[in-house]
């Protein structure tokens, strides 16, 4: 009884691992996912961890949702949102999570790979159509959107309403942008030079190339972001 008692001293039952924010700072890419029984789970998706000391975390699927904000850690138990991680292990620069029945495993980068460039299929190479008025006036809203460099305070767009302006390839209209705590709106002046949107809001000018152009969709990339919209509303 004594051999017990101090057993359970010493390896108290339903001992859990204590993990911290500070333990988890970084950025983390998978590298691979499997099943609770060790299998390798085949998938063109990659999920990335992004995880801040005060608690701010992202998690981005690159084919799929961004979930972002303030998240909770009580011992192996990662709550964002209304989503639960389980944080499984932790060793050197390796991290295994588990959401539900599928276990990520992630190692710690110094900055994410880039995304895979946008390819268009063959059979949509028809699809294509020139940069002109008729194919970008309209309202354009931005469904998804992707950064390696995910910043809190950088404000991202989020819809561009353009009217066909006096000049080819010029357009005018609106521009609405986001950050985690505020949207505004602007009156922008826009030429398409070579594949890139120059947007002139008052003084400053930003480039945004233009990846792809499909029927209603288009694909926009700003420096580390890229920006996946659908025209909504044509003019």
């Amino acid at each position: 009884m004594k051999m017990i008692f101090l057993f359970l001293l010493l390896f108290p039952l339903g001992l859990h691992a204590q993990f911290s924010f500070d333990q988890l700072a970084g950025k983390w890419e998978e590298t691979h996912r499997t099943n609770k029984k060790k299998k390798v789970i085949e998938t063109k998706d990659v999920v990335r961890f992004q995880f801040r000391p005060d608690g701010y975390t992202v998690v981005r699927h690159q084919i799929g949702p961004t979930y972002m904000g303030d998240a909770q850690l009580n011992k192996e138990i990662l709550i964002l949102k209304s989503y639960r991680f389980d944080i499984v292990s932790l060793e050197d620069k390796h991290l295994v999570i588990r959401e539900d029945d599928v276990i990520y495993h992630l190692q710690k980068v110094e900055e994410f790979a880039n995304a895979p460039v946008v390819r268009v299929k063959p059979e949509d190479q028809q699809k294509l159509k020139p940069i002109s008025n008729q194919s970008l006036a309209g309202k354009w809203t931005c469904y998804k959107k992707t950064d390696g460099q995910f910043s809190k305070q950088r404000f991202y767009l989020k819809v561009l309403n353009l009217k066909t302006g006096s000049k080819t390839n010029e357009y005018y209209g609106t521009m609405t942008r986001h950050n985690m705590d505020s949207v505004y709106s602007a009156d922008v002046l826009i030429e398409v030079v070579n594949q890139v949107l120059q947007i002139k809001e008052g003084t400053q000018t930003r480039n945004l190339n233009i990846q792809m152009l499909l029927d209603g969709e288009m694909v926009l990339e700003e420096e580390s972001a890229t920006y996946y919209l659908k025209q909504l509303g044509k003019e």
